[in-house]
């Protein structure tokens, strides 16, 4: 044989032993769980419902709730509840849309709507329970009511017979409306979270946390009684409360407000009790007081305008500083014993009786670097015994109005270069 043909051969016969099977393959088993492998759910298709046992249930449509029943009674731990987008609808004599019977945890219902039913979520009694992207409407009780250390979340709870949405102990309600509920809109127990809410035209207050909650941006406005109401050691941040009923914002004892805005409020812009502060804050058209401070208060950097009966009410022990007050109806700023008033602008302050951009009514006050403008009277003293250092008042019907006995810097009203006047004068031109 020839040496080609013995290369011919040799290749023909490794290109054959390379070769693999001819014959194709199968259809491709499948790379990927079902969602009924990794979630096992157990369909709900009829009302009443009972959940007996741990784990997840869906809805497969809309439900009525049947007169004198409960929609889906949970008697178990562990459970999670999608309403798939589908709504449970109550009859005129129906119970509660969803009922957690007992000390149950660990509930959670989510995507969908509850309407007409006793009340929509109650789950008082339970714990860690969470309530995600659900509205609830038009319900003859309660819309969503909750135990310690809950979380609603994305919900809307409007036009409910008593509370929109209230949760327990330490409980959070996050991006949520409550509008137009005969009870109050959002309530949370002490130490709550409401962050980022909205409640409006609520029959009594919008907002309600106990004490040490936190609200934060919060719009609260509209509703009968207050816009936002806390106990004491309470955080108000970043929120506006207008034309509620009574008070934009409303604290207990050593609360802070911070960086809020309120007008035409019935009464109060922000009203705070003893201890409490109020800073980088406005309150503008309320029909009462801009901010009304009970004793020991602080209010710092705020600005109120064209309020009906006073810019800044303060009382015993107070400081009022960095601050302006103008255009209202009587005092831009009023104190009474013990206080220190620095740094303020009061500017057109006035009404038929004698206005002052500042007024003391009581004694051992300090009363330092007050700029008063255009009021009736710039500063006003009613008893004696305080201290009144550098102030400025100018275009006012009576620059200072003094009664008793002060420890008050010269008065100066015109400036001779050759015999400078002391350094702690007040000032009148």
């Amino acid at each position: 044989m020839s040496l080609k043909s013995l290369a011919i051969t040799a290749f023909c016969s490794t290109s054959l032993f390379a070769q693999g099977s001819l014959t194709p393959p199968g259809a491709p088993a499948p790379s990927m769980k079902t969602l009924g492998q990794i979630e096992p759910r157990t369909a709900i298709d009829k009302l009443p419902f009972k959940v007996s046992a741990s784990g997840a249930y869906y809805l497969t449509g809309n439900l009525s709730v049947p007169a004198g029943t409960n929609g889906i009674s949970i008697e178990a731990d562990h459970v999670t509840i999608d309403l798939s987008g589908f709504t449970l609808k109550g009859d005129p004599s129906s119970l509660q849309g969803i009922i957690a019977a007992g000390a149950r945890t660990d509930i959670t219902v989510r995507n969908g709507a509850i309407t007409a039913t006793a009340g929509g979520i109650d789950a008082r009694s339970s714990s860690h329970a969470q309530i995600e992207k659900l509205r609830v409407n038009s319900c003859r009780d309660f819309g969503i009511y909750l135990g310690k250390e809950a979380v609603v979340k994305d919900c809307q709870a409007n036009d409910n017979d008593a509370n929109g949405i209230q949760v327990g102990i330490a409980g959070q309600v996050i991006s949520c409306q409550a509008n137009g509920n005969l009870g109050h809109g959002i309530q949370g127990d002490r130490n709550a979270t409401i962050r980022d809410c909205l409640a409006t035209r609520n029959g009594q207050t919008g907002v309600v946390g106990g004490d040490s909650a936190n609200v934060i941006s919060v719009s609260a406005n509209d509703n009968s009684i207050n816009g936002i109401y806390t106990g004491i050691a309470a955080h108000i941040t970043d929120c506006t409360a207008v034309a509620n009923g009574y008070a934009g914002i409303a604290c207990g004892n050593v609360s802070l407000v911070t960086r809020a805005n309120t007008s035409y409020n019935s009464q109060y812009g922000i009203l705070v009790a003893n201890g409490a502060s109020v800073i980088d804050s406005s309150a503008s058209n309320n029909a009462l007081a801009g901010i009304s401070s009970g004793n020991g208060g602080h209010v710092i950097n705020c600005k109120v305008d064209a309020n009906g009966a006073g810019g800044i009410w303060a009382k015993q022990g107070s400081t009022v500083r960095d601050c302006s007050a103008q255009g209202n109806s009587n005092d831009g700023i009023s104190v009474t014993d013990r206080c220190t008033v620095i740094r303020n602008n009061c500017v057109n302050n006035a009404n038929l009786k004698g206005a002052a951009g500042v007024h003391a009514t009581g004694t051992d006050n300090v009363i330092q670097e007050n700029t008063l403008t255009s009021n009736d009277r710039g500063l006003s003293l009613e008893s004696g015994g305080n201290l009144v250092l550098k102030n400025t008042a100018t275009n006012n019907t009576l620059n200072y109005a003094i009664i008793g006995d002060q420890t008050m810097a010269p008065v100066v009203s015109t400036f001779d270069p050759t015999d400078p006047p002391h350094p702690l004068s007040n000032f009148a031109f």
